[in-house]
C-alpha cells in the first residue's frame, strides 16, 4: 500500500514539475499596446499639454513606470531607448513615449531588445 502511495504522489509532482520547465519557453505575450501606452501618456498630458514631458518608460510586467527626468529637448529616440534599455531586466517587454514636438509623441515598443513597434500620436 505505501508503494502505490509513494507512486501516485510522483504522478502528481512530476506533470506540475514539467508544466513549470514549460512555461519558461512559451512565447511571451506582452501586456501592453503602443496605442494603450499613447492613452495614458495622452491622460497625463492632458492638462498640461506636452512642454515639459520627459521621455517615460513602462514596464508592463512589473507594472513600473519609469522618467528620465532632466532630460534635453534634443535627446535622440536611439539615446532614450537605450536608457529604457539599461533599466529592463532580462528580455522583458518595454515601452517608451517621447516628445517629438509640441503637438506629437511617439511610443516604442521593445522586446528582448528588439523593437517590434512604433508610432506617433497627436497629444490633443
Amino acid at each position: 500500500m505505501a508503494v502505490a502511495h509513494f507512486c501516485l504522489v510522483r504522478r502528481i509532482k512530476r506533470p506540475a514539475i514539467i508544466a513549470l520547465s514549460l512555461a519558461a519557453f512559451l512565447p511571451y505575450t506582452y501586456a501592453m499596446t503602443t496605442d494603450e501606452f499613447a492613452e495614458t501618456t495622452r491622460n497625463v498630458v492632458s492638462d498640461s499639454g506636452l512642454s515639459g514631458y520627459q521621455p517615460t518608460a513602462v514596464f508592463p510586467a512589473r507594472k513600473e513606470f519609469r522618467v528620465l527626468a532632466g532630460a534635453p529637448a534634443d535627446i535622440t529616440e536611439a539615446k532614450i531607448v537605450e536608457w529604457a534599455s539599461k533599466l529592463a531586466i532580462g528580455g522583458e517587454e518595454f515601452l517608451v513615449a517621447f516628445k517629438t514636438d509640441d503637438q506629437h509623441f511617439k511610443v516604442v515598443r521593445c522586446v528582448s531588445g528588439q523593437q517590434t513597434d512604433s508610432k506617433v500620436y497627436a497629444a490633443r
